[in-house]
């Protein structure tokens, strides 16, 4: 769910912190404080548009699986993704790199609607608040203010402990501050609306 909703929000993409409208997506009762468990398959191909993360836009696809727990407390939803596997491309060059992003989150919904999260093992990361995109090995603790907006989410890093890898560079691009993907879909719309003129 996590993931599928950051790869419908990249064309929204605040990569990987989408698990911020998680509860959204869900069926009333399927949602936090159902004690519900979800499964999904992952097979989903989306790009980053240019200058959004990176310098160049970025194709990924992912497959796997993905499994979210939510908490009778209504505030708490675990994802894990045991056998994810992210093929990244950078359009500009051709250059692919294939990454295990096998990692799990805990997600806690605070009293104010913001979020605050950990990030165990090997997860993926981008959007307003990232530069570029990050691929953490380790632990990651972060709170993503306004996470039901799609302009102003941000991720607030709070700790990282573990390895980085910035995979714009391992592309051969270079990362650039992470702009928020609504804002991408809204201007990639915006460009071919341009197109049609």
């Amino acid at each position: 769910m996590r993931k599928q909703l950051a790869m419908a929000a990249i064309t929204t993409a605040t990569l990987i912190t989408a698990t911020a409208g998680a509860a959204q997506a869900m069926r009333p009762d399927d949602g936090p404080g159902s004690g519900a468990t979800d499964t999904t398959k992952l097979n989903v191909t989306f790009t980053i548009p240019r200058n959004f993360v990176c310098n160049v836009a970025v194709r990924i696809h992912t497959t796997g699986t993905e499994t979210d727990a939510f908490s009778l407390d209504a505030v708490t939803i675990t994802s894990a993704t045991p056998n994810e596997r992210l093929t990244l491309t950078n359009l500009k060059t051709g250059k692919t790199i294939h990454r295990i992003t096998d990692g799990s989150n805990v997600t806690r919904i605070r009293p104010d609607g913001s979020q605050l999260q950990w990030g165990f093992g090997r997860n993926l990361y981008g959007g307003k608040g990232v530069r570029g995109i990050l691929l953490e090995n380790g632990v990651q603790r972060f709170r993503i203010t306004d996470p039901n907006d799609p302009v102003n989410s941000t991720i607030h890093w709070v700790s990282r402990v573990g390895s980085q890898e910035q995979v714009c560079r391992t592309l051969g691009a270079r990362p650039v501050k992470g702009k928020n993907l609504a804002s991408a879909a809204a201007s990639a719309q915006s460009a071919s609306i341009r197109g049609l003129r």
